[in-house]
């Protein structure tokens, strides 16, 4: 009896199956045991689930409702063949399928006595509707499907006759499938017998065993047309024939077993659980979607599928079934095998569709048959959103300051808040809900609030109001989150006070310059007012405050300049240091003549002051062009004007957006990080990436392209005697080079100098050769051919003018007046203008909208008193200025241009800076100044995910800067990452006391504790910032503390260091 076991009490509920053909094995039985109906053949086990049929109906053959196999008729009055069945298997959510083959075959011969001359007898069963069979009179027996019937004739014809036979019957062979054999067996008879016979393949046979089989009907060969298959046939039987020339038939049987090999790929059935899983695609077997709630799998071991493993192979088979995940550690784990070949894949860790809404499971299942075969499928599992995420402000107070006297519906600012479910699970609207609202309004759905009134100082000096941000789920109760806005408002005329005075006094080298006008009776500006009086009162002490004022006044006034001389003699009194004698300006004159001539000599001598010294100084060769150029008239539409690849893509942009197709990316605000009084600066911006496409992970870059200064610009076209806005094209003189134009052509001569071509650096030795033979002055011809040469002397002369002066083009073209090099060899000569790359300082679970940027702003003297600034935090500067001249630092996101403040090209460039994929594992950050930025975006998704109930590890920060009260970027925002106890912090201030203290301090202080979290709880470092000295030396202290707590030899403890960067615990984000 066959027993079919399926082992569904093991499995949860399944809701789909794969509907492979299972093969049973064949039942062989003697129709003489099943002589009446309704006799059970066999029975198949089952659950109380389980409800079986044929898929085909049977005139012989019925299953009951207890899966029994019985008969419909007596089997003794059917023709004894081989009965295919079709048996499916059926549970609530799951069908199987399984072919069985009944075999009848009478287990005795039928003995049938002939009287003399008899041709036709009758048999007990119909085949074909007939049960008589015509014979020849010397036949002896013959088979009649699975029937064996001997024909006895009477005892003295068989004497009078030759009895003929086969030296076998039946013939039995075994041959291995797919294998094509030929003379694989002879059939032979007795040699007593008749000499030559004929051998054929007897009509009875199949159809099918004349295509597969020949037999040599001379030798007796038997060989194969076609490879076997044991998954389509198991065994053969095939009827020889021979006779000899007086035609009398004899018969033997060929029995042929198929041996398996492994040829067959293991199949794989997919069942899912009903009550947590979405089928968003199955008509592919091998490519399957799923989709899951994500609050499904809020807990570990979340059973997602239960898998069957099956083989269309004979062999007994055991499986193998895992996830090939291209070393990525996937939250998944395959169990099994279980009973039936049945694996079940579950969860071993929370599933979070905010960290990730997409898995890709590549899963192999490989049988243990030789060879091994392995059959690959791939499972997508999307994670569905559940409103499971409070909307998050990008800050929780926000700080904001207006001017008095602001014009009414005056923006104060945006807020923003993020919600990481998605759509209206994600939606999110704005209200007010306080008193405050009669003060300011809010548009619900940008967050923009303005001014319902004009503000004055004297009357209120701030105020505080609370934003609520709501999401809108359309199942559930809206969930809410509320920030602080504190409001500070301005006096327009606040002037200087003491403590930025006394602040002054403490930098080595300072100065103020005062610029003070005098009008009406010897009365100050009013925006001077507040200043001169508190100036004048008792009190104050200015000692060695360096100052130098001038004054605006008209000498037809009684009081000429009145304010200027009292400050500067009030200074003085006070203790001040003069560098200039008070200048005087005349407006009744021309008072820029008049400060010009002051600036003379207040450069003297704040240069004699401060020891500042000037250098200037003053070649050539002629090269071959690589580049020719074409002149226009060239069409309007072919024109570049600034693009970087496709024509017109800043007019029609059209994603996807990278190196050759940047984005005009909207500046959404902007601020200064350090504090006011500082000499240097530092901006934050927030490049706004909506309805982009562009997505980006925190610790990427964003690659920025800048536009030059337009003052420069302008100032080649001076020096050149240049029209700019000719459209020219400079062509490769190279027909054939892959390279065509030098830069983006055509193009006005502006356009190239504005976006494509470096006026700003450095230039090299290889310039200054080619451009030395448009000088015409021998000593500025001369000066450049040896800066150009090889020799040691134009080395250290290069060295000396062109890389201590820090001279650029413009200033190489201001020293040498008589160089005219010709514009557009010079276009051709200089480098293009690369992006700038900034590490993004904002994390996409809190900011998926925006891009944020932390900025030092590039900007200082040279040795020949030229002021040089950075490319791109130039136009940063700009903007900054521009917008916050308008008294806030919101900015419009219509503003257009590339070259406007508003807008900038940008890519994201993706970096391998990353977070542990485990929320626990411990990280070590870091990074001194704008190596800050990243880890800002780091503290921001750890603290997300904080907010969302997930465990996180330790989240440590070294930061250093020079002084608290100056540059200390981001504090607040630290300290409330501190308060929340994500963020353990350290900072470092270099210039707060007398002994210099730098994070690399910290980290040696701190060397215990660093190794027992690298070694013990696998944490993980991050550096960023300084590639030259800090990032070195950060290196070399870890080296140290592995010497020293791990007790290793250096070498040992320099391998260390390596293995922490080959497996990705050691990362670096540097420049130099």
């Amino acid at each position: 009896m066959i027993n079919i076991l399926i082992l569904f009490s093991l499995l949860l509920p399944l809701i789909s199956s794969n509907h492979h053909l299972h093969s049973l094995s064949s039942i062989q039985i003697d129709p003489n045991d099943y002589p009446n109906s309704d006799l059970v053949i066999e029975k198949f086990s089952s659950t109380n689930s389980l409800r079986c049929l044929l898929q085909t109906e049977s005139k012989y053959f019925y299953l009951d409702s207890s899966c029994q196999l019985l008969t419909r008729t007596s089997l003794k009055q059917i023709c004894p063949l081989n009965y295919t069945l079709k048996l499916e298997f059926v549970l609530p959510h799951n069908t199987t399928i399984y072919q069985l083959i009944i075999e009848l075959k009478y287990k005795l011969s039928f003995q049938i006595n002939l009287t003399n001359d008899q041709s036709l007898i009758t048999l007990p069963f119909y085949c074909n509707n007939k049960n008589q069979y015509n014979i020849h009179r010397k036949q002896k027996e013959l088979s009649i499907g699975n029937a064996h019937i001997v024909l006895n004739k009477p005892q003295q014809q068989q004497t009078d006759e030759q009895i003929c036979q086969f030296e076998k019957n039946p013939y039995r062979i075994k041959l291995k499938e797919n294998e094509l054999y030929k003379n694989f067996l002879q059939i032979k008879i007795f040699s007593s017998c008749i000499t030559n016979p004929n051998y054929i393949l007897a009509s009875s046979n199949s159809k099918r065993n004349f295509e597969y089989f020949s037999l040599n009907s001379t030798t007796g060969f038997l060989s194969l047309i076609h490879s076997l298959d044991y998954e389509t046939t198991v065994t053969w039987k095939l009827v020889i024939q021979a006779h000899d020339k007086s035609y009398i038939p004899f018969y033997t049987y060929v029995i042929i077993d198929v041996e398996d090999i492994n040829d067959c790929l293991p199949l794989l059935s997919w069942n899912f659980p009903l009550q947590t899983i979405d089928i968003i695609n199955d008509t592919d077997s091998f490519n399957i979607d799923i989709g899951i709630y994500e609050s499904k799998v809020e807990q570990t071991n979340v059973i997602i599928a239960n898998l069957i493993a099956s083989d269309l192979d004979a062999l007994p088979y055991n499986f193998e079934l895992k996830i090939n995940s291209s070393n990525l550690v996937l939250p998944f784990q395959i169990h099994g095998p279980f009973a039936d070949s049945t694996f079940v894949l579950s969860t071993n860790q929370k599933l979070d569709r905010e960290y990730q809404d997409k898995y890709i499971l590549n899963l192999v299942l490989t049988d243990n048959g030789q060879p091994k075969l392995s059959s690959f499928y791939k499972l997508t599992i999307h994670i569905l959103d559940d409103n499971d995420n409070f909307p998050i402000f990008d800050k929780s107070i926000y700080f904001v300051d207006i001017q008095e006297n602001n014009l009414l519906n005056t923006i104060l600012l945006q807020v923003h808040a993020n919600d990481s479910d998605q759509d209206d699970n994600g939606r999110i609207t704005y209200e007010l809900t306080d008193s405050y609202n009669n003060y300011v309004t809010i548009d619900k759905q940008t967050g923009i609030i303005k001014t319902k009134v004009q503000f004055d100082y004297e009357q209120m000096k701030n105020f505080t109001f609370n934003v609520t941000a709501m999401d809108h789920p359309k199942k559930g109760q809206p969930l809410k989150t509320t920030a602080i806005v504190h409001v500070n408002i301005i006096d327009q005329n606040d002037n200087l006070p003491k403590e930025e005075l006394q602040r002054l006094i403490a930098i080595d080298k300072h100065l103020a310059v005062f610029c003070l006008a005098t009008y009406g009776e010897g009365d100050p500006t009013d925006n001077a007012q507040e200043f001169y009086e508190w100036l004048r009162e008792d009190g104050r002490e200015l000692q060695n405050l360096h100052y130098a004022v001038f004054g605006l006044g008209n000498k037809t006034y009684e009081h000429y300049n009145a304010i200027g001389k009292n400050v500067d003699k009030r200074l003085d009194e006070l203790g001040g240091v003069r560098i200039c004698e008070v200048g005087l300006g005349d407006d009744d004159g021309n008072i820029e003549d008049d400060f010009m001539a002051w600036t003379t000599t207040f450069w003297e001598n704040v240069c004699q002051k401060y020891e500042l010294v000037i250098n200037a100084d003053g070649s050539s060769f002629i090269s071959m062009r690589q580049y020719k150029l074409v002149d226009g008239p060239f069409p309007p539409e072919t024109v570049f004007t600034g693009e970087i690849g496709r024509i017109k893509s800043y007019e029609k942009q059209k994603p996807p957006f990278d190196l050759r197709n940047p984005y005009l990316a909207p500046v959404l605000a902007s601020r200064e990080l350090f504090e006011e009084g500082c000499l240097r600066s530092c901006l934050h911006l927030e490049l706004d990436i909506s309805n982009t496409r562009i997505k980006y992970e925190a610790g990427d870059h964003v690659a920025v392209f800048p536009s030059n200064d337009v003052v420069l610009v302008n100032r080649i076209g001076e020096l050149l005697n240049a029209n700019l806005d000719e459209v020219i094209s400079l062509v490769n003189v190279d027909e054939d080079a892959q390279k065509k134009n030098p830069f983006p052509c055509p193009c006005s001569y502006r356009t190239a100098l504005t976006y494509y071509l470096d006026l700003t650096s450095i230039l090299n030795t290889q310039i200054l050769k080619d451009i030395a033979q448009y000088a015409t002055e021998e000593n500025d011809k001369a000066l450049l051919t040896l800066m150009g040469s090889y020799s040691e002397e134009g080395k250290v002369k290069y060295k000396e003018w062109v890389l201590d002066g820090y001279r650029s083009i413009v200033h190489i073209l201001e020293d040498l007046p008589s160089l005219k090099p010709p514009l557009d060899h010079l276009c051709e000569l200089l480098p293009r203008l690369h992006p700038r790359y900034y590490s993004i300082s904002s994390s996409p679970k809190v900011h998926p909208t925006c891009v944020h940027v932390t900025a030092v702003i590039v900007h200082y003297e040279t040795p020949t008193k030229r002021t040089v600034k950075g490319v791109a935090t130039n136009c940063f500067q700009e903007l900054y200025t521009k917008h916050h001249a308008l008294g806030h630092g919101q900015h419009n996101k219509e503003e257009n241009g590339c070259d406007i403040a508003g807008r900038f090209p940008i890519y994201i460039r993706k970096s391998t800076f990353r977070l542990p994929f485990k929320f626990q594992t411990p990280i070590i950050m870091i990074g001194p100044g704008t190596g800050l930025a990243p880890f800002r975006g780091f503290i921001q998704e750890r603290h997300y995910f904080k907010t969302q109930g997930k465990p996180i590890g330790e989240t440590i920060l070294y930061y250093g800067c020079r002084n608290h009260a100056e540059d200390y970027l981001y504090r607040d925002e630290l300290k409330y990452f501190v308060d929340e106890k994500v963020l353990e912090l350290y900072v470092a201030f270099s210039r707060d006391q007398e002994e210099k203290i730098y994070v690399t301090h910290l980290l040696k202080k701190h060397g215990e504790k660093i190794w027992k979290l690298i070694k013990d709880q696998n944490a993980s470092l991050y550096v960023c910032g300084d590639a030259k000295n800090m990032a070195r030396d950060v290196h070399s202290i870890l080296i140290d503390i592995s010497q020293t707590y791990g007790e290793m030899t250096p070498e040992r403890a320099s391998a260390f260091v390596k293995e922490l960067t080959q497996k990705g615990r050691y990362s670096q984000d540097v420049w130099s």
